[in-house]
């Protein structure tokens, strides 16, 4: 499922900035496409650092490094939502004009 939604975010952006430069929004289109790539890219290397757990560990072991994998994730998904939060207020600011 994951993959799926990463391949829909790379297929999704060009499009997102067609469709937006028709729109004579090419700017908002652009920092769309920025946030957008920089998610696309901190999720695949989240993935790849997920993958290189060792899974031969015992369980506590094991879960304790995956509980350390997924707060960092969460983390980072928090600053990146911040980033898409401020992005969109000032899309909105663009568009109320």
């Amino acid at each position: 499922m994951n993959k799926i939604n990463l391949l829909a975010i790379a297929v999704g952006e060009p499009i997102f900035v067609v469709i937006t430069y028709f729109m004579q929004f090419p700017i908002t289109g652009i920092m769309g496409f920025m946030i957008l790539a920089v998610i696309l890219y901190v999720i695949r290397n989240l993935m790849k650092s997920l993958d290189t757990t060792d899974k031969g560990k015992n369980s506590y072991e094991y879960l304790n490094s995956f509980n350390t994998w997924l707060k960092l994730q969460l983390s980072i998904m928090g600053l990146i939502s911040l980033g898409f939060l401020l992005y969109l207020w000032f899309l909105v600011g663009i568009t109320s004009n």
